[in-house]
């Protein structure tokens, strides 16, 4: 006889579903966090929906940290930021990058238009600055031996469209983050576009 297993809670939505249909995030008895996408790690375990509006509002109001009654890890908030890049049906990496950087925004991680990134320069942080295609040629080469330069495959109406505003010639990442990290898996094989690696 086939075992009933009972529907899961979104911890965004509240809205339950079975549990193969949603992303579980399990608490070990070791106190490790992780995303168990096969169901079967032992531990207190949280569900989220697989909506990206579910997944946003979890990692922006880090809604885990409650469930699983830890603090949970940085990296494990930016794997399931993740999760919603991979959603979206026919997405190049582009558009990956492109969502990846309006979560990024939700959870207060991305530093949005030129006078915020230099202000940030000058205080110190190692920063990877996207720019748009039609970013200032005045604009980039300012940034020049400051940061890691990486031009994105969108413009400034479709990079702002991306972050709800009109428009946007560039935004930035800390270097060490777990979200510049992603960034790179959404990022061209080198040749497609050059990347400019600038001293820091």
């Amino acid at each position: 006889m086939k075992q009933t297993i009972n529907p899961r809670s979104c911890v965004a939505c509240r809205k339950t579903d079975q549990p193969e249909n949603m992303i579980r995030v399990v608490r070990a008895p070791d106190g490790s966090v992780w995303i168990d996408r096969d169901g079967k790690g032992q531990g207190r375990g949280a569900y989220v929906c697989k909506d990206e509006r579910c997944i946003v509002l979890t990692c922006k109001k880090k809604l885990l940290d409650k469930a699983l009654r830890c603090s949970v890890p940085a990296d494990v908030y930016v794997s399931l930021a993740a999760e919603a890049g991979t959603k979206t049906a026919g997405a190049g990496r582009t558009e990956d990058l492109l969502s990846l950087f309006g979560l990024a925004r939700s959870g207060g991680n991305l530093t949005i238009g030129q006078d915020k990134i230099i202000e940030e320069l000058k205080s110190g942080k190692r920063l990877a600055v996207f720019t748009a295609s039609d970013a200032s040629a005045r604009f980039i080469e300012s940034l020049r031996d400051r940061c890691r330069i990486v031009p994105v495959s969108a413009d400034r109406e479709r990079l702002g469209k991306a972050l709800g505003l009109q428009s946007c010639q560039a935004v930035a990442l800390e270097e060490d983050s777990g979200f510049a990290r992603k960034a790179g898996d959404f990022l061209p094989e080198e040749g497609d576009v050059h990347i400019e690696h600038a001293s820091i």
